[in-house]
C-alpha cells in the first residue's frame, strides 16, 4: 500500500515540474515578445491587394505589422490603411527595421539600404542639399498622387520615419490610441494640409497646426502649412524635437518661457520663418532677426539674411543655436566685441552647403580674442579669420589650439 502511495507521490511531482517548467517557459516567451515585441513576427513577409494598394505584411502574436505599402496604377487619391489582414489587426507600420522608439534606433538604422519610409522611398545617394531626389522614381510620382491618408485606430506604433520623403500637401488622419512617441517622429518635417485624431489623444492635441501636449504646455512642431502661424498662447516650452518649416512667418507668445536648446548634435534648422517675439516675453528678445536670451546673453537662433548672419551686439555667449533661413546660403558669419564665449561646434553645424563649399568667412570684431570652447575646430578649410588690425598675432596665440590642425588651410585678414 505504501509503495503503491508512493509511486503516486512520485508520479504527481513529476507531472507538477512539468506543468512548472511549461509554465516558466511560456512566461519567458511571454516576457521575450513584451522585451522584444518584433521577435514575436515572423520574418516571412506576405502580401495582399486591398483597393488601389497592395500590402506587404508580416503576422504576431500582437496583431500585424504592416512593412511596405505600393500604390498600384488605379485611383489613389485616396489611402485607407486596412485595419485588419488575414483576419488579424493591424497594429504596426513602418519598414522591416523596426525603429517604433528613439531607443530602437541604431547606427544600422541611419544606413541607406535600411533608411526607407512606409512605401519603400529613400533618399538617393546622388542627393546634393540643393537638390534632393528620393527614389524610386516611379512610386516617388505615384505618392504625389495621394491626397489623404487614414491610419486605422488599431494602429498602436508607427516607424519614426513612416511618411519621410512623402510631398507636402497631404490630409493625415492618425488614430488616438498611438503609442508612439510623435515628437520622436518626422511628422514635422512634411508639411500637412491638415492633420488629425481619430478620437481624443490621451497624450498629445494639435492647435493652430501645432503639435502640442495634452496639457498645452509644451510644442513639437508645425504639422500644417500656414502663411502666418502663432504658437498657442498657453504654450511654455518650444521643445528641440520637431520643426517649423510650413510657415513664413512665426509668432512667439509671451508665455515662451523656455526654447530648448539645439545641442551639439541636434538638427539645427528651427525654421525658415521670420520669427518675431512678443514684447512682453520676460525672458526671449529678437533682434536682427535673430532670438536670444535676455538673462543670461545667450544666442537662441540666428538668423541668416541673403547668407550672412549678424549676431546682434546683445549677445554675449554662443552655444550651439538654432538657426532661421536659409542655411544652404550661409556664407558669412559677424561676430560683435560683446561675445565672450564661443562653443566650436556653433558655426560647423550650419554647414548644410551643397558640395564645392567655398569657404566661410567669421568676421570678429572685439580686440580682445573670445574664449573658443571645445576641442573640435570652428574653422574648416578654405575659411577666412577676419580681425581688427594690429590683433591678428594675438588671436593666432590664442586660438592655437583650435587652429593649428587648419594652420595652413585658413585665411586670415585684418580689417
Amino acid at each position: 500500500m505504501n509503495k503503491r502511495k508512493n509511486k503516486i507521490v512520485a508520479i504527481l511531482t513529476i507531472m507538477l515540474g512539468i506543468i512548472c517548467a511549461y509554465s516558466g517557459v511560456i512566461y519567458f516567451q511571454k516576457k521575450q515578445c513584451t522585451d522584444n515585441p518584433y521577435k514575436a513576427y515572423t520574418t516571412k513577409e506576405k502580401s495582399r491587394k486591398v483597393g488601389s494598394f497592395e500590402y506587404k505584411y508580416r503576422i504576431g502574436a500582437e496583431g500585424v505589422w504592416i512593412t511596405k505599402i505600393i500604390p498600384m496604377e488605379e485611383d489613389i487619391s485616396v489611402l485607407k490603411i486596412p485595419s485588419k489582414l488575414a483576419g488579424k489587426k493591424v497594429v504596426r507600420l513602418g519598414n522591416g527595421n523596426g525603429n517604433f522608439k528613439q531607443e530602437d534606433t541604431s547606427d544600422t538604422m541611419w544606413k541607406a539600404e535600411n533608411w526607407s519610409n512606409i512605401f519603400g522611398e529613400k533618399c538617393s545617394e546622388d542627393s546634393t542639399v540643393e537638390n534632393i531626389i528620393i527614389e524610386p522614381k516611379d512610386v516617388y510620382d505615384r505618392v504625389a498622387l495621394i491626397e489623404e491618408i487614414d491610419v486605422p485606430d488599431t494602429v498602436q506604433w508607427i516607424d519614426l520615419g513612416l511618411f519621410a520623403y512623402v510631398q507636402n500637401g497631404k490630409v493625415l488622419r492618425l488614430p488616438a490610441g498611438l503609442k508612439t512617441k510623435l515628437e520622436d517622429t518626422g511628422l514635422t518635417g512634411v508639411k500637412w494640409k491638415e492633420v488629425s485624431f481619430f478620437g481624443e489623444n490621451k497624450n498629445y492635441k494639435i492647435i493652430d497646426g501645432f503639435l502640442c501636449s495634452k496639457d498645452g504646455k509644451t510644442v513639437y512642431g508645425l504639422l500644417e502649412e500656414r502663411e502666418e502661424s502663432k504658437i498657442p498662447d498657453r504654450v511654455e516650452t518650444i521643445s528641440k524635437k520637431g520643426n517649423y518649416f510650413g510657415t513664413k512667418e512665426m509668432q512667439i507668445p509671451a508665455s515662451v518661457t523656455e526654447i530648448e536648446a539645439a545641442g551639439k548634435y541636434g538638427n539645427h534648422n528651427f525654421t525658415e520663418a521670420s520669427v518675431r517675439i512678443a514684447e512682453d516675453n520676460p525672458k526671449y528678445a529678437e533682434k536682427n532677426g535673430s532670438i536670444y536670451d535676455k538673462t543670461s546673453g545667450e544666442l537662441v537662433a540666428a538668423y541668416i539674411d541673403n547668407g550672412v548672419i549678424n549676431i546682434p551686439d546683445t549677445v554675449k555667449r554662443i552655444f550651439c543655436p538654432w538657426y532661421i533661413g536659409d542655411t544652404t546660403t550661409f556664407r558669412r558669419m559677424v561676430i560683435p566685441k560683446s561675445v565672450t564665449f564661443m562653443h566650436t561646434k556653433s558655426g560647423n553645424n550650419v554647414r548644410n552647403n551643397p558640395a564645392g563649399h567655398t569657404g566661410t568667412t567669421y568676421v570678429f570684431e572685439g580686440r580682445t580674442p573670445l574664449h573658443l570652447v571645445s576641442g573640435v575646430c570652428l574653422f574648416e578649410e578654405k575659411d577666412t579669420i577676419v580681425v581688427p588690425k594690429g590683433c591678428k598675432k594675438e588671436y593666432q596665440e590664442k586660438w592655437r589650439g583650435n587652429i593649428s590642425r587648419l594652420h595652413h588651410k585658413i585665411f586670415w585678414e585684418e580689417k
